[in-house]
């Protein structure tokens, strides 16, 4: 007689990996959708900027990515200075494996960086080396450098040199800003993250070096860099405006009565065009360095609405030099 014995299966739980995510504006919420949605993460705590007074009734604003953690149950952490011992004391009660940052807007502190066992990643808008720093997108608007792209990398305690995990190019668009550039490299960024932490912490990739030779470096923008006086080119003016479309904008102030006014939207016709003007019925003519010219469409005179350059004309007249 033979015997039948019943296969016991014994079920195996895995802990799913415990990240803690760093960052701010809406464009990166597609990076902290991407460890939401996955299973194998457990986002245990999110890390955002302070609320701050917007609009003319100064009323606390919650940033965006603290009001989707919310949504999702998240536990948010708003700190004024990462500095403050309290931070990394709610870290290590967070006790997370991996930290992912992305647009956070301050710079992680070495004893911050040093607590999770795995480290922290970081989505930065450029291909690194190129543009390190703070400002990587409007750089990369402003110097047109085409193609510019998302990188993937090991944070190190100096700023934007750390190992490199993953890196996707994008091609500048004629017409691409601030803000859609933004939305572009952050969707790219959380593809790749989505296909190379799990290879991260899998140990199935190698942080490849940066090379420092090859770096150029960005820097915080002033209010003084959106000032123009069409003394230069009008494609560099151009690239300005789409480079500093969320701050400081460009500006010009006129000469007559002082009124500032902010460039919104221009296309710039340089002297490869036989100085024949294209149709302008819809732009303020503006005469630039090195025989162009810049075709203001919007404008915004201080204190006022963006209008057309019609609506401009009829109220402000058609000087603005």
């Amino acid at each position: 007689m033979i015997s039948s014995r019943k296969r016991i299966r014994r079920q195996t739980h895995i802990e799913p990996v415990r990240v803690v995510f760093f960052g701010t504006p809406d464009f990166v919420l597609p990076c902290l959708r991407v460890l939401v949605e996955n299973p194998r993460y457990a986002v245990v705590g999110v890390f955002t900027q302070p609320d701050k007074p917007q609009g003319r009734g100064k009323a606390l604003r919650s940033t965006p990515v603290k009001l989707s953690a919310e949504q999702h149950g998240i536990p948010v952490f708003q700190p004024e200075k990462l500095q403050d011992p309290r931070v990394a004391a709610i870290l290590r009660k967070l006790s997370p494996d991996v930290a992912v940052t992305a647009a956070y807007g301050k710079i992680i502190p070495e004893g911050i960086l040093s607590l999770p066992p795995s480290g922290f990643l970081n989505i930065h808008p450029s291909l690194l080396p190129v543009w390190r720093g703070p400002s990587p997108l409007q750089f990369a608007l402003w110097h047109n450098t085409s193609p510019t792209g998302v990188t993937i990398m090991k944070m190190d305690v100096r700023m934007d040199t750390g190992p490199i995990l993953s890196q996707s190019s994008h091609i500048l668009l004629p017409q691409e800003d601030f803000f859609s550039l933004s939305r572009t490299l952050f969707e790219l960024g959380a593809r790749d993250l989505d296909r190379v932490l799990p290879q991260y912490l899998d140990q199935r990739v190698i942080p490849v070096p940066q090379d420092d030779a090859k770096a150029t470096y960005s820097r915080l923008l002033t209010k003084e860099d959106g000032r123009v006086d069409f003394s230069e080119p009008a494609t560099e003016i151009e690239r300005k405006i789409r480079a500093f479309a969320l701050w400081p904008g460009v500006f010009h102030v006129r000469q007559k009565d002082g009124l500032r006014l902010r460039l919104v939207q221009a296309r710039a016709q340089g002297s490869q065009d036989s100085g024949v003007l294209s149709d302008v019925s819809d732009a303020l003519v503006v005469p630039c360095a090195r025989q162009t010219q810049l075709l203001i469409e919007k404008i915004q005179p201080a204190g006022g609405k963006v209008m057309s350059a019609s609506e401009f004309i009829r109220g402000f007249g058609v000087d603005i030099i």
